[in-house]
């Protein structure tokens, strides 16, 4: 991909409920591009469920898409309600890749959500499918939980817990797999070779169940003991 053609990726964010029998068939035809096993029932339910969607054209092309939403409201031992910053599912176009568009579109409709405001602290919140998901979160992100090589608190539990009821899934409180459906999600059409912390952050999310990890990361930076 040229550095002008990415330049003509134009980003939109659409409320879910008012797309069009058009643009949910491109957005399933982009899923079965990105995914083997593509779970369409998935994403329907996670177009349902998450009021927004950031999308990238190149003119008639469909170059990504991510699914997003962010609410405020009351969480474990924090004085004041705090936004929540709800990451959905997300895929770009092979050809689009390694462009930015996959951070720029996760970002663009977490910001759209009714309960943001630009310049307060934010929890961001997401289901990790697999390593190099999250491996981006981690990297750009400080204080993402679960971690490597640090056990989880009574705190994060408890904010686990409500989040997961946010995104309207079960979770194990003691790791934050999310326990999924009974079927694959889909699996990523990428290659990647995670580290052995990853590995360890991943060994009970059963994809063939449909599980994904619960991660969760504070912006600009995380409240005191956290």
């Amino acid at each position: 991909m040229t550095e002008s053609a990415q330049a003509r990726a134009d980003v939109d964010v659409i409320e879910s409920a008012k797309l069009d029998a058009q643009q949910r068939v491109q957005l399933h035809e982009l899923f079965d591009q990105g995914y083997d096993q593509a779970n369409h029932d998935y994403l329907d339910l996670s177009i349902g469920k998450l009021a927004r969607i950031a999308v990238a054209r190149h003119g008639d092309r469909l170059a990504g898409f991510a699914l997003g939403d962010c609410v405020k409201t009351s969480l474990a031992r924090l004085e004041r309600p705090q936004m929540v910053g709800l990451a959905g599912i997300s895929c770009i176009d092979p050809e689009f890749r390694r462009q930015g568009l996959f951070s720029e579109l996760g970002a663009a409709s977490i910001a759209a959500g009714d309960g943001f405001q630009a310049g307060e602290t934010l929890l961001f919140a997401g289901r990790m499918a697999h390593p190099i998901t999250y491996r981006t979160m981690a990297s750009r992100l400080e204080g993402s939980v679960p971690r490597g090589g640090a056990a989880l608190s009574d705190w994060h539990r408890e904010v686990g817990l409500q989040v997961a009821a946010l995104f309207g899934v079960t979770i194990d409180a003691e790791t934050l797999v999310v326990i999924g459906a009974g079927r694959p999600i889909g699996f990523p059409r990428l290659e990647y070779e995670p580290t052995d912390e990853e590995e360890a952050l991943f060994r009970g999310v059963d994809r063939n169940r449909g599980d994904s990890l619960l991660a969760m990361a504070w912006i600009p930076e995380p409240p005191p003991d956290w």
